[in-house]
């Protein structure tokens, strides 16, 4: 069964612009990047996964916690997320986890390590 699909940056920048009245400039502000990045981000259809520094500054800017903002992106290119279901095997999901996992400290990295298989675990119980 597929749950609701998840915002991507588009509708996560669209949707605090919205709420808040911040402009592209005041969000760029805070989180450090250009307005136009900011703009780009949300009017553009997404070929590639911006790099984790660019997420978590965007996240910064939107106030949003970077996992919110690293699982939109994942939206944007097309990836499957934790609302829409498990990742594929699919190469471009697979190198968007690394882009995200090697931003993380060797701590962290561990622990997205130990989710993954406590979701692998869970999938193969519930086909099961």
């Amino acid at each position: 069964m597929t749950g609701p699909k998840s915002p991507t940056l588009a509708d996560l920048i669209r949707d605090y612009r919205e709420r808040t009245g911040d402009s592209y400039e005041r969000i760029g502000n805070r989180a450090g990047l250009l307005r136009g990045h900011v703009y780009k981000l949300e009017k553009s259809e997404m070929k590639q996964m911006p790099t984790q520094e660019t997420l978590q500054k965007l996240a910064a800017g939107l106030m949003l916690p970077v996992a919110i903002v690293n699982e939109a992106a994942l939206a944007s290119v097309g990836g499957e997320t934790r609302s829409s279901g498990a990742l594929s095997a699919r190469p471009v999901q697979l190198d968007t986890l690394h882009a995200i996992a090697s931003g993380l400290s060797e701590e962290d990295q561990h622990l997205l390590v130990g989710i993954a298989g406590m979701l692998a675990t869970r999938r193969a119980q519930d086909r099961a």
